[in-house]
């Protein structure tokens, strides 16, 4: 298992039934938003290996959105595009193209400055632990 599953294992938390996340979602297993095309059943408990299984896909769909995202920065720290793939993995494509200054920064790869952007957000205020621990992550990469 990677450092990126890893850690992203450990925010996310696990759950093997439907809950309510912190903004009100219906989410199940390692943060996955129940769409309308998932077929989940309130009060049911699932396996912990198919909701791995639906993680390992919805890990693939933010490692594809970051790479749409920062894919195109050449000399990119791996632990910085990391960052940004867990961040697409929570907040999704759209989310993270709101970071403005910080994805201007990181065409620049200037790594501390990224990370005090992250700080400034309302991301922050929602998961501030999740959020500080990258950012302090994100300003390793200098």
């Amino acid at each position: 298992m990677s450092s990126l599953e890893e850690r992203l294992m450990e925010h996310e938390g696990f759950m093997n039934q439907i809950y309510t996340d912190t903004r009100g979602f219906a989410t199940i297993g390692y943060g996955h938003l129940i769409t309308k095309k998932d077929n989940f059943v309130e009060g049911k408990e699932y396996e912990e290996e198919e909701l791995y299984q639906l993680f390992k896909i919805d890990l693939q769909k933010a490692i594809d959105g970051s790479e749409e995202i920062v894919g195109h920065i050449k000399d990119l720290h791996p632990t910085a595009k990391e960052i940004i793939t867990e961040m697409v993995y929570q907040l999704g494509v759209t989310g993270v193209r709101r970071f403005f200054k910080t994805l201007l920064h990181l065409e620049n790869l200037n790594y501390k400055s990224a990370s005090s952007e992250m700080l400034d957000s309302v991301w922050n205020k929602q998961t501030p632990r999740r959020c500080k621990k990258l950012s302090e992550l994100m300003a390793q990469c200098a």
